[in-house]
């Protein structure tokens, strides 16, 4: 909710939109537990970046994860060249596409490795046979799935009246 996020949302908890630090939603909060607005973990499945997936959110279940997939914010890209998981700068780009339905894969540019495609559906490096990518939720993060109805925002599963 960006009424929510400048201190003024007039809906409260009725308001459909969502209710969280947008910057702790992209995993960018720099005030982490000493911000003032919600940090709390949404209850239900999965969403992806900005809350929705383009009208739809990829619902998933939790996975048991390693310890090193303890981190803050809701997910984090990673590329693996052989020697060890790095975390990619401005992965909420990468997240950003991931999260429309239509989006088959991308090409960062001026990465380390040159230009490098990444094809969501196989999860993989195109064409560079030594680098792998990984897209990690974060242990304490559930995810919610949500459409774009007739009235505004609203979480599947969830009846309208």
């Amino acid at each position: 909710c960006q009424h929510y996020n400048k201190g003024n949302c007039k809906y409260g908890s009725k308001c459909r939109d969502l209710h969280i630090c947008k910057y702790f939603f992209r995993g960018e909060c720099r005030y982490g537990s000493s911000c003032r607005l919600s940090h709390v973990k949404v209850s239900g499945s999965e969403s992806s970046s900005d809350e929705e997936r383009s009208g739809k959110q990829r619902q998933r279940r939790r996975r048991r994860r390693s310890t090193d997939s303890r981190f803050e914010g809701p997910f984090r890209w990673q590329i693996n060249d052989g020697s060890g998981w790095k975390d990619i700068a401005n992965d909420h780009i990468i997240e950003a596409q991931y999260s429309k339905p239509t989006t088959k894969g991308m090409t960062i540019y001026n990465t380390r490795f040159g230009a490098i495609s990444i094809d969501f559906k196989k999860m993989k490096v195109q064409k560079k046979h030594s680098l792998r990518v990984r897209r990690q939720s974060s242990a304490e993060v559930t995810w919610v799935w949500y459409y774009s109805g007739n009235h505004g925002w609203v979480q599947f599963g969830e009846t309208v009246s």
